[in-house]
């Protein structure tokens, strides 16, 4: 990938929520509640749940729990780890080219096909 290939379209899709891509790097280091997540973002639960409910939708992030849906709450608090895409993102999201795209789609939006010519 580079700046002017512009982003694929799932970090496209994740860049538009918040935390999205920084829940991964604190995830890559061990499983986090979502009290400890939250702490270590410094930001509220329910921002974070949102961003782990789009990163899970992406199959990036999974519950460690007895619970059978992400709507059920059981009595242990539930750890939230990285799958191997979780991982594979967390990978790029360390990579100064996807960086440099993200940023680029954040502050321009999509590069035209001529920009992407160039």
């Amino acid at each position: 990938m580079t700046s002017g290939a512009g982003l694929d379209p799932v970090l496209a899709q994740l860049a538009r929520h918040p935390v999205t891509l920084d829940a991964p790097g604190l995830l890559a280091q061990e499983p986090l509640t979502l009290a400890a997540l939250s702490a270590r973002l410094r930001t509220r639960r329910r921002t974070v749940e949102a961003a782990l409910r789009v990163l899970a939708a992406h199959g990036m992030v999974s519950r460690r729990d007895q619970a059978g849906s992400w709507d059920e709450r059981g009595a242990a608090p539930v750890l939230y780890q990285l799958t191997r895409a979780g991982q594979d993102l967390d990978r790029r999201l360390q990579r100064f080219d996807t960086l440099v795209a993200i940023y680029e789609h954040l502050l321009c939006g999509e590069p035209s096909e001529d920009s992407a010519q160039r």
